[in-house]
């Protein structure tokens, strides 16, 4: 498998199925962040910004928030998916012009403001577990597109 290429949706799902933010990890600087490979979003869940993604609109590290929705691709649509016999709708980051966040307000009187936080492309390892083994399969460097706080 080449690294810096996409990714069919197959091994997507199978990451996601098989692996938790502890198995994605991504190198900034010195520091190793774990990456979330399938974030489960709903309008109103919570979110923490990570990096200084829009310091106009004061989307800086550690600004909370709440998620909104998203903004598709032109062309691209949600999927109907069951996971865990439940019906969900999903689309691939790839297929994510930008998720819309609310920042968090300190009184109910204060007026909402929103700002946009893109698809991010991570150069991530990924370790997949190998059965029941503690042992994993590490595939470094592999190109991935989350839509992220990150």
């Amino acid at each position: 498998m080449k690294t810096d290429e996409s990714k069919s949706a197959a091994y997507h799902k199978m990451v996601q199925r098989k692996c938790g933010d502890d198995n994605v990890q991504c190198r900034n600087g010195q520091n190793i962040i774990q990456v979330e490979p399938c974030l489960k979003l709903f309008k109103g869940c919570p979110i923490m910004v990570s990096t200084n993604v829009n310091k106009n609109l004061g989307a800086v590290k550690g600004t909370t928030a709440k998620f909104m929705g998203a903004k598709l691709k032109k062309g691209k649509s949600m999927k109907v998916e069951v996971w865990n016999g439940n019906k969900v709708y999903t689309v691939e980051a790839n297929a994510v012009e930008f998720i819309l966040c609310e920042h968090t307000k300190k009184s109910k009187d204060e007026p909402s403001q929103t700002f946009k936080l893109p698809p991010k492309i991570f150069h991530v390892t990924v370790k997949f577990p190998l059965g029941t083994s503690k042992k994993f399969l590490n595939l470094d460097k592999t190109r991935n597109t989350y839509v992220s706080s990150e």
